[in-house]
């Protein structure tokens, strides 16, 4: 190896005599990567004799963590879920920490991946109260690393096997009626959220409140009353603890005639002064509060949103 130890033989014993680093970086699998660790590149040889040397001659073990977390967003990630469950039950990794990863993987899993999740991952998750929303208006500190915070972000959105993100928030923004936003929890979708940036100082909002092909628009549960929340999201960035938070500016209720078309409301935007501890934004908040039923779905749609 270049420095540090090498992951094979018994040069590794002799190095370690020597005092060499046995926390130094030695190997690089991906170009532009972080260099892997002696023992990160034993783990995934399965060398085991070199572990325990290692393990034995005042290795990180927080890198043996690392090394074993890193590997179950992997299972999860390519659905090897024996090799996950394997990883959990005997100690090796959990779910637990970072919110924020375990959320984005399981918007994007598949049913199985999203099953293992709740079984495993916090509590929150399996009552299914936490999402990527309620963590970013919880002013989680894993959101203060963001310029902006990603968005469009939804409480809900409904899964398809085949396509993970078919009904996810920003399909109502893409400017296409054949793709929707449709939340995802059982029954009428009713105090489910969607929030987005608002740009500029638009005078109206125009919103197609269901779904946007006329063959499922009925279907489908459509919007008849939501409330549109503006909100204050200022960012107070440092070298150590940044913070987020919302402020409360106005609420709204929009109510929705049962028609497939792009339904045009005003809207009252404030005007805010740049705020110089950091970064400010206007983040809209569209929540449900009645719909009109479908005739086949209890999911409830909205195709677009524009705001001009």
């Amino acid at each position: 190896m270049i420095r540090g130890i090498p992951a094979t033989g018994n040069r590794a014993k002799l190095l370690i005599e020597a005092s060499a680093d046995v926390n130094s970086g030695c190997f690089n699998p991906l170009p532009g990567g972080e260099d892997w660790t002696p023992i990160e590149l034993a783990l995934s040889r399965g060398n085991t004799a070199l572990v325990d040397l290692l393990l034995e001659n005042g290795v990180n073990r927080y890198i043996v963590s690392r090394y074993y977390r890193r590997e179950l967003y992997s299972a999860l990630r390519g659905k090897k879920l024996d090799y996950a469950e394997t990883l959990v039950s005997e100690g090796k990794a959990d779910l637990g920490g970072d919110k924020l990863k375990i959320l984005q993987v399981y918007e994007r899993g598949s049913a199985e991946v999203r099953e293992f999740i709740r079984k495993h991952g916090p509590a929150a998750i399996s009552t299914g109260v936490l999402n990527l929303l309620d963590l970013l208006f919880a002013g989680d500190t894993e959101f203060a690393e963001y310029v902006a915070p990603p968005l469009p972000l939804a409480t809900t959105f409904l899964h398809d096997k085949k396509n993970a993100f078919r009904y996810a928030p920003d399909k109502a923004f893409d400017g296409d009626l054949s793709t929707s936003w449709v939340e995802g929890i059982e029954g009428d979708g009713l105090g489910q959220r969607l929030a987005f940036f608002i740009e500029g100082n638009p005078k109206w909002i125009s919103i197609v409140p269901g779904y946007g092909v006329k063959k499922y628009y009925k279907t489908n549960n459509r919007l008849k009353k939501a409330t549109l929340t503006l909100y204050k999201y200022v960012r107070l960035l440092a070298q150590i603890d940044s913070k987020t938070f919302f402020e409360k500016l106005t609420s709204e209720q929009l109510e929705f005639e049962d028609a497939l078309k792009y339904q045009k409301l005003p809207v009252t935007i404030p005007s805010l002064p740049v705020d110089q501890r950091g970064g400010t934004e206007i983040i809209g908040v569209l929540e449900i509060i009645e719909v009109y039923p479908g005739t086949k779905w209890d999911d409830t749609c909205i195709a677009e949103i524009r705001l001009h």
